[in-house]
């Protein structure tokens, strides 16, 4: 999702925003964080009331241990005919039932929807950083930062950033953050190689049970997703901001990853 927007559509999307919410976005010290963090949040609650059948406002947030928002309370139903992902079948809804993750970085906002697993996703804009070797090392085993200094100095940037969104996404589905091992955990990264989980720790599962999809994305930005299951369709859509504040996705879906049949996310 663009997070650029006209100053009409910021105030509209602002004003889904809790008051929480209203008090954050104050707070950034430059306007055009404050713009995008309104989009991106006002943008969330639009599509998230659309699944569950309320008005944006009521969309009601919660923190795990780590800090991951997730939804609370109960709701009525899932809202069947406005939901954004085609196929969706109605089941009672609940903070249990729907998951969500978000993720923006420069001009661009990505956000996960699923049903009954949780997900994680993370979009970065790529750019060149003075010591990307020096970072790399912190992030990455010894054997996956010997295998990424063996990539060609041209692939290193992309294969980098590719790395990086791959494991913030599993972490946020695993519900850790940072706080995650990141050199314990190992990801397919090379170029002509499926995104996967080969190396995780015990406590959240084996490689196996693991999907993890690089997503396309606006050029110059690399993005993934991860959810602890393997039976998962991801599909993904664009949304676009109406004058009023409201949310349209395009109706034709990208399939980005797909395994056993099962809902969409």
């Amino acid at each position: 999702m663009p997070l650029e927007q006209p100053a009409h559509v910021q105030a509209a999307l602002a004003a889904h925003l809790s008051e929480e919410e209203k008090q954050h976005m104050q707070a950034l010290r430059r306007p055009e964080l404050r713009s995008r963090y309104a989009v991106a949040h006002g943008a969330l609650r639009v599509l998230l009331g659309r699944y569950l059948g309320v008005a944006p406002q009521l969309c009601r947030y919660a923190t795990g241990p780590r800090g991951k928002p997730m939804l609370a309370g109960a709701y009525p139903a899932m809202a069947v005919d406005d939901a954004p992902a085609p196929g969706a079948r109605t089941c009672p809804g609940s903070e249990s039932t729907l998951h969500f993750n978000m993720s923006h970085a420069g001009t661009q906002a990505l956000i996960a929807v699923a049903r009954g697993v949780e997900v994680g996703v993370d979009i970065e804009q790529r750019r060149d950083m003075d010591d990307m070797a020096g970072v790399a090392r912190t992030i990455l085993s010894h054997a996956d930062l010997d295998l990424w200094l063996a990539l060609p100095e041209a692939q290193r940037v992309q294969a980098f950033y590719a790395i990086w969104t791959r494991k913030e996404a599993v972490s946020k589905a695993a519900g850790t953050g940072l706080y995650m091992d990141f050199p314990g955990l190992s990801v397919e990264f090379r170029p002509g190689r499926p995104a996967a989980v080969r190396r995780i720790e015990a406590a959240f599962g084996k490689p196996g049970e693991w999907l993890l999809a690089e997503l396309d994305c606006a050029p110059g930005y690399s993005a993934a997703l991860a959810a602890r299951t393997p039976a998962l369709r991801v599909s993904r859509h664009t949304a676009r901001m109406g004058e009023d504040g409201t949310a349209d996705v395009d109706a034709d879906a990208d399939a980005a990853a797909s395994s056993d049949p099962a809902p969409p996310v």
